[in-house]
């Protein structure tokens, strides 16, 4: 190690002096293209209009991989990640990987796992199960939850946690962003009155779960008396290493607004696939989430939702939502050559530098600086990480160029590994 940063450090003083001196010459070669990554649950299932991560590969310029599965929860995705070598090959191949996990590990216990009470498996809409429940089943569902629910979240959180940071040590590179867990009963329960003719004792029932998946979502005390000192978004907002999409507010709704469950989800149908509108929102969500982010196509994001045909209604009653997926919609895709990691138009010792520190963040455990392009630009022997190798394969090319040393950027990287990765 101390012989490859005398080596380095030796090199870089050389180019830099260099690069008074001389002007490098011109160079054209694409880096490799963006790679949006879907893992998780329900949400990011493709609606009709594709998922977020499909979304975000037409911002970029580049391609979707989806993982998500209907039903998957926080253990089955870390067991999964433990296991399939397909899986892990994704996971460090992509540049944004989008996260959407939890929700399942808390419906199981409640919809599916006291059948005497509620048995969710018998019902294929949300309006039929609510027909099925009763207010006081609802509260003996709380009785009988009492003392398992606080492990559940507990353990939910921990395997979140777990499946995070093997996400990260599969790939410290990548811009990583996790989705806040929306409460699926978060609906309009005047929809579920006036146009399913639902009778209020039994909306009234369904408020009660609503009200008892809140406080595993983000922490206190149900009616029950169920404690939950940290709620799993609050274990998901303290990650370290992600941005974290988040529209878990404007989801339930304020005071005087309806919650937008049956607008965002499926839930009606009693999953939590996000529809097409759902879709944009969480792929504009995560581009706010971290301003390296931003440099797509704002036009892919204005067209998406245009294509909705929800636009107005969002903009009408939720304009806290609409405002998320408007701001992306201006933002420019910048376009980078392989090398030119600050996309100045020449590769220099600034870009080695950049190349560096991003390898350098990557060792101490530290979030990615690199934008999703500045990453396929940096990764110069293209085995998809940013090492030491990397910013000594610029260095020496930089030192060449100036020191008018004539160098072929193809043959130059085909020769010190680039291809040869898998």
């Amino acid at each position: 190690m101390k012989k490859f940063w005398k080596k380095a450090t030796a090199l870089l003083c050389a180019a830099a002096a260099a690069v008074q001196m001389a002007s490098f010459s011109a160079f054209a070669m694409e880096p490799d293209n963006i790679q949006v990554l879907a893992l998780g649950d329900d949400c990011l299932v493709p609606a009709e209009n594709g998922s977020a991560a499909d979304i975000l590969a037409a911002y970029y310029g580049g391609v979707a991989v989806n993982r998500a599965e209907t039903g998957l929860k926080a253990s089955d995705l870390l067991s999964d990640m433990k296991t399939d070598t397909a899986l892990q090959k994704d996971i460090k191949q992509s540049d944004v990987i989008l996260v959407s996990i939890g929700v399942n590990d808390l419906i199981a216990p409640i919809l599916y796992e006291n059948t005497d009470l509620i048995d969710g498996s018998k019902y294929s809409t949300l309006a039929d199960l609510t027909n099925g429940l009763t207010r006081e089943n609802a509260f003996l569902v709380d009785a009988r939850l009492y003392n398992i629910m606080p492990g559940v979240v507990q353990e939910t959180a921990k395997n979140i946690t777990s499946v995070m940071t093997e996400v990260y040590r599969l790939n410290p590179y990548a811009n990583i962003v996790i989705q806040t867990i929306n409460n699926p009963l978060a609906v309009d329960f005047n929809v579920m009155q006036n146009e399913w003719g639902i009778s209020q004792n039994r909306t009234a029932a369904v408020g009660e779960l609503y009200g008892y998946i809140n406080v595993y979502l983000q922490g206190g005390t149900t009616n029950g008396g169920t404690e939950i000192p940290e709620g799993l978004n609050q274990t998901i907002q303290s990650l370290p290493n992600v941005s974290i999409a988040d529209f878990y507010a404007s989801y339930i709704g304020g005071r005087g607004e309806y919650s937008m469950g049956l607008i965002l989800s499926d839930i009606e149908h009693m999953n939590m696939h996000f529809t097409p509108v759902g879709q944009v929102l969480l792929a504009a969500a995560a581009i706010a989430s971290d301003p390296l982010l931003a440099e797509g196509d704002g036009k892919v994001i204005a067209n998406a939702y245009a294509e909705t045909g929800m636009d107005t209604l969002l903009a009408a009653d939720r304009a806290s939502m609409d405002q998320i997926i408007q701001n992306c919609t201006g933002n420019q895709r910048k376009t980078y050559e392989l090398g030119d990691v600050n996309e100045n138009g020449q590769i220099d010792t600034t870009d080695a530098f950049r190349t560096l520190m991003a390898s350098s963040y990557a060792s101490i455990g530290a979030k990615s600086t690199l934008t999703p392009g500045s990453r396929r630009a940096a990764d110069a022997d293209g085995d998809n990480a940013i090492t030491m190798n990397d910013a000594y394969l610029w260095l020496m090319y930089t030192s060449m160029i100036a020191m008018n040393v004539e160098v072929d950027l193809e043959t130059y990287l085909e020769e010190n590994g680039r291809g040869l990765s898998v």
